[in-house]
């Protein structure tokens, strides 16, 4: 599997709290998003990184599954949760995730919050998570209709997130993976500003070139106007 990312902390932020991996040798790769709302999220956005991939290497990653990498991410979120209560001045540090494993011909994406993940195959844009935030909780939890819920603005408040609380509920997505498959990796700095038809219209326009893609990418969330650290990593499938 061929991985590539790149972080920028766009033209409005003075740091950027945003923080990609990359780890052939595991078949993983991922995305954090420091949470600004919040103390520390570039500790915590940082600790996340390092944590679930540390779990992974120890358990051996062709060893993953669904149940294994949920049990990970609930580790990880333990471990930087009691990392806060030690440091001074913090109350609270939080970041999103989302994150590709692959093991043999499965893929799993597992995210917590809005980061988001994409998949281009045989000339098909899909987005394959799901923002957990509170418009799609109410909508879950039918206090809103689909309707309400696209014809109003969207509460983008994160409701579920690395490190605040001591429970999180990751989503996890498992499917099988194809040659050539590429995977689209990203922080809200992106998603958040640049729709997906204007992120299918650019992947598909680089698709022969992942290095080039991934700077358009980047320069897409500049050009549309985002305010916040911009994120990408790419994944591409022998």
């Amino acid at each position: 599997m061929i991985l590539i990312g790149k972080t920028w902390k766009g033209r409005v932020r003075s740091r950027n709290e945003d923080v990609y991996w990359t780890r052939p040798e595991l078949q993983l790769c991922g995305v954090a998003d420091g949470m600004g709302g919040l103390d520390a999220g570039h500790i915590a956005a940082r600790m996340t990184a390092d944590e679930v991939t540390q779990r992974i290497r120890d358990q051996g990653a062709e060893n993953m599954d669904r149940g294994s990498l949920e049990e990970i991410v609930k580790q990880a979120n333990r471990e930087i949760h009691a990392r806060a209560r030690e440091l001074p001045d913090v109350r609270a540090m939080g970041a999103t995730l989302v994150m590709l494993q692959v093991v043999a011909e499965l893929g799993f994406i597992c995210h917590a919050g809005d980061s988001r993940a994409y998949l281009v195959r045989d000339g098909e844009f899909t987005q394959m998570t799901r923002d957990h935030n509170l418009t799609n909780e109410r909508l879950d939890r039918g206090e809103i209709s689909e309707e309400e819920a696209r014809n109003s603005p969207a509460d983008s408040r994160v409701m579920q997130c690395i490190g605040p609380s001591q429970v999180v509920k990751p989503t996890i997505t498992e499917f099988e993976v194809q040659p050539k498959d590429l995977f689209i990796l990203c922080s809200d700095g992106l998603s958040g500003f640049v729709n997906n038809d204007a992120l299918s219209t650019i992947a598909h326009e680089y698709r022969g070139n992942i290095n080039l893609l991934l700077d358009k990418l980047i320069d897409a969330a500049g050009d549309h106007g985002s305010t916040d650290n911009i994120t990408v990593v790419l994944a591409e499938v022998n």
